[in-house]
């Protein structure tokens, strides 16, 4: 072999191993997000947050991954299936309860938006705007979620309050998107939907059937609060949803981002920093992107302290960085 031809040889080796250990040469990190149901924010939420991100980090690749919900995301980021998700502080609650899960298990992220109540009918349905106590009847028929899910739990919540149980009504186990359908087809005469606002399952409703949400008195909440202090009132607005032009009093429960306990500082850091500082991008996807921001990050994040579960050194860092930090 002639001496020009070796150094050719030699000088390809030599690029090739160069691009072979160069940071993030040749491939992207991977990362994935557990959502939701496609029906559900969550799902378009974690799509907003995944394109925005993307966006502003070519060195990476974000891949939302529709779920089952809130236990689902939690017992994958548990287990390192993925790398950060969505929870409601039941699902934590629950499974730390239950040891299905240990708060040393994952980290902390982020508090996530206020996921809101919607037990929905339709304008020509059986009930009314007003017939709450109608409804919390035995016999109903109502969708109450898939087992397991968030929404599941605060229906099987909301019904204590009024002395029932899922048993005790016609309950459908099925999930917000299919609720849709099941409403629309005369199967349900109540849909239990949930997550920020606008909900797409609700929209949805609203704008091919019109619906009602029913509206919840503050002191059935108060009653339910006593049960779950963490649940918080929330009053949705009037023209969220085509239709629906008065202010509807409903309730909340906080849901949060977590992440892998062994995700890089880095990956963790940038996406703390990509989150809350591209937060009206993401809005621009949906409008509770609104929400992740830097006066909202820590919001009840006092019950889950005192459960064990800690914040991710990643994250920490950006918050110290910013002045943020409180723990």
């Amino acid at each position: 072999m002639g001496t020009k031809k070796r150094y050719l040889i030699s000088g390809f080796a030599f690029i090739v191993t160069l691009l072979f250990l160069a940071p993030g040469a040749m491939a992207r990190e991977f990362i994935t997000m557990g959502t939701g149901d496609p029906a559900g924010t969550w799902y378009h939420i974690g799509n907003g947050i995944a394109k925005v991100l993307n966006d502003h980090n070519p060195d990476w690749k974000m891949a939302p991954e529709a779920t089952a919900g809130g236990t689902e995301n939690l017992r994958k980021v548990a287990r390192g299936e993925i790398d950060l998700g969505l929870t409601h502080v039941t699902d934590l609650m629950g499974n730390i309860k239950k040891k299905t899960v240990s708060p040393n298990d994952f980290r902390l992220l982020m508090a996530a938006h206020v996921s809101i109540a919607h037990f929905v009918v339709l304008k020509d349905g059986k009930y009314k705007q007003g017939d709450l106590d109608k409804i919390m009847q035995k016999g109903t028929r109502i969708g109450v979620g898939e087992p397991g899910s968030a929404i599941s739990g605060i229906t099987k919540l909301f019904l204590s309050v009024y002395g029932l149980t899922l048993e005790d009504m016609q309950p459908s186990y099925v999930s917000q998107s299919e609720q849709v359908n099941a409403i629309k087809d005369g199967v349900i005469d109540v849909a239990t939907l949930g997550s920020g606002l606008p909900v797409p399952s609700a929209m949805d409703l609203a704008t091919t059937r019109g619906i009602y949400i029913i509206n919840i008195p503050d002191p059935i909440i108060e009653k339910l609060r006593t049960k779950v202090p963490i649940f918080v009132k929330y009053v949705i607005p009037g023209g969220i949803y085509p239709g629906v032009d008065e202010t509807v009093n409903t309730f909340g429960i906080p849901a949060y981002l977590i992440v892998k306990k062994d995700l890089s500082d880095e990956i963790v850091y940038k996406l703390t920093q990509g989150i809350l500082e591209y937060n009206m991008e993401i809005a621009k996807i949906h409008r509770a992107g609104m929400e992740y921001n830097t006066k909202n990050a820590f919001n009840y994040m006092g019950a889950l302290m005192k459960m064990g579960c800690q914040f991710h050194p990643g994250a920490i860092k950006y918050y110290k960085e910013k002045g943020l930090w409180k723990y």
